[in-house]
Parts: structure tokens; sequence; C-alpha cells
């Protein structure tokens, strides 16, 4: 994942319950590029090289999509394919209009049977959608584009390239425009840089969002410094490296299973009573889907920790 491994583990509840060890050997397979596209043969086709290095060719746009993962099932209802979107995870809960299409199972074992069975033209997933079934629906000659986001200029690189793919590329642009905009206009708001930051993703343990992630990227857009940014993407930290990072500003994730638990397990921990975050009351909840999950959303995360950052100072 680099950027986004905990993306499931944050959004999706049986995903957290996956062992660590799971979760560890997929951090050990982030060397992979993200997506290029390029015009090919036949005339018209759109040749696309996956996150996983696969060359796919779309011949024409889909009109029966699968959807496997909640990021991506946002950007095509975003970008005005949503009425194609024929099949979702039943973690794909965004927009109200998602909830409405067939479900194929959880992001990281679909129902292969399940997807045929809706007679997709093209099916998009996530690298971290389980390799076999991304396998087997090519055998079968169902066109599969695997994504993967470990930076902002990724994720508008992901909506342009939907958008390409799917015949909405004017609306794509605006959609990337219209983000470009709002972080240059939250960049140029910022009136204090270098607070230290802390971006907790899940808490037990503690997992934190490091370098070369988004949400870093949205950290430096907001003034601040992620304490964890010498870490390459998400890992799980010790008290002992915290306390001696000791940031001014904590973030924690919350969702509708967790609600303050993250929140309370950090503030209520003697163990990081000496943190600065945590002795001045600096711990702040953020909806983990408008931090994590790599769609336009994540502008709307963006304001919400431009606001906590510069508050603050």
């Amino acid at each position: 994942m680099n950027g986004k491994l905990l993306y499931y583990w944050i959004t999706c509840p049986d995903v957290r319950r996956e062992s660590i060890a799971f979760i560890i050997l997929l951090i050990l397979l982030t060397s992979l590029s993200g997506c290029s596209e390029e015009r090919g043969s036949p005339e018209g086709s759109l040749v696309i090289k996956d996150a996983l290095n696969r060359k796919v060719v779309i011949e024409r746009a889909p009109e029966r999509i699968v959807s496997l993962a909640p990021s991506v099932t946002e950007i095509l209802f975003a970008v005005g394919a949503g009425d194609r979107v024929v099949g979702v995870t039943k973690y794909c809960d965004y927009p109200e209009e998602a909830k409405e299409r067939a479900k194929v199972g959880d992001i990281t074992h679909p129902d292969i049977e399940r997807i045929l069975s809706l007679s997709p033209d093209l099916v998009i997933a996530h690298r971290l959608n389980d390799i076999e079934v991304i396998k087997k629906l090519d055998e079968l000659g169902i066109p599969v584009i695997a994504l993967e986001e470990r930076s902002l200029e990724d994720v508008m690189e992901s909506i342009e390239l939907i958008g390409k793919i799917t015949g909405c590329e004017e609306n794509a642009t605006r959609i990337v425009e219209r983000m470009r905009e709002r972080i240059k206009e939250i960049n140029e708001s910022v009136q204090r840089r270098g607070v230290r930051v802390m971006v907790v993703v899940w808490h037990d343990p503690v997992w934190i969002a490091g370098g070369e992630t988004f949400i870093d990227d949205m950290i430096k857009i907001c003034g601040g410094v992620n304490v964890f940014e010498d870490v390459r993407g998400y890992q799980i930290v010790g008290y002992e490296k915290m306390i001696a990072k000791d940031p001014e500003i904590i973030i924690v994730m919350r969702d509708d299973e967790t609600g303050e638990i993250p929140y309370e397990a950090i503030m209520k921990d003697e163990r990081l009573s000496s943190i600065s975050a945590v002795k001045n009351g600096r711990v702040y909840m953020i909806d983990a889907d408008i931090l994590s999950r790599p769609s336009p959303r994540l502008m709307d995360g963006l304001e919400e920790l431009f606001k906590i950052i510069q508050e603050e100072t």
C-alpha cells in the first residue's frame, strides 16, 4: 500500500479483523507504480498500464462496471458514470445511490460468481484486492484495472483516468481542477508552518500515516510537519517513538463502528500523557472516510485538517 494500505483497515470492519501479519505482507508489496495510459490498437482503444504492471486494453467506453473499492465507487459516481455501475462491495456506502447497487462481497475477497452474474464489461479494482480474483477475471476475458494512489497527485490522476475510460473526461477534468484550486487556496491561507502533527489511522496497535502517503501531502499543504515523515507508508509505532516525536497535534480517525474509542485510547493512556498534544488537549477526530479514501472527498478532509492545524497556530 505505500500510502494507502491501511485505508481498508480503517474503513472496513472485516479488514480490520484481518491479521496484522497479512497487512505487513501487503506493505512489502509497495514497489509497483501507479496507472498510465496510452492510445493503442485497435484504433480508438485505450491501453492502460495499471498498478499491477499489467497492460489492459479498453476497446470502448464500458456500460456495465463493477467497482471493487469504495474510493473507486465514489469516483465513478462523481464523474457521472454512476448509472453504469452495476456492482460494488458491501463497503461502498457513498453516495447514497451506491448502496442500491448489487453487492459483490468484501474488498479482500470479492465473489467471482457474483461478479460474473452481473455481466460486467469492466471491473475497476484496487491493488489490495485479491490478486487471484483479478487473474481469474482476466482469464475469463473481463478487463480489470487495478488502481493505487500514493499521493494526492495519484488520486487526481485516478480521477482523470476513470473519466477518460468512461467517456466522462470533461467532468473528471473539472473535478480535478476544483481540487487543485482548493489545495492552492488552503495552502495560501496558511499563517504559520512547522506545526508537528501525527495522524493515527488505527489505535490498537497504533498505526500511523508516514511519508509517501496522501495524508502526508495533506499535512504539508495545511502547514504542518508529519512527525513520522521519515517512515514510509503506514506503519506500527511504539509508545517510545511517539513520545520522542512529541507531536503538538494528534489526529485520530473516527467511524461509525469505533466512535470515540480511538480518541479515548490516546487521551486516557498514561504512557502518552507527556506528549504535548495529549497534555494540551490537542487530540482531534476526523471522519475516516474523508481522510482515508482516495476520492474527491479528500478535499473535505483537507479543509478539516487545515482548520485544526491553523486554529492551533
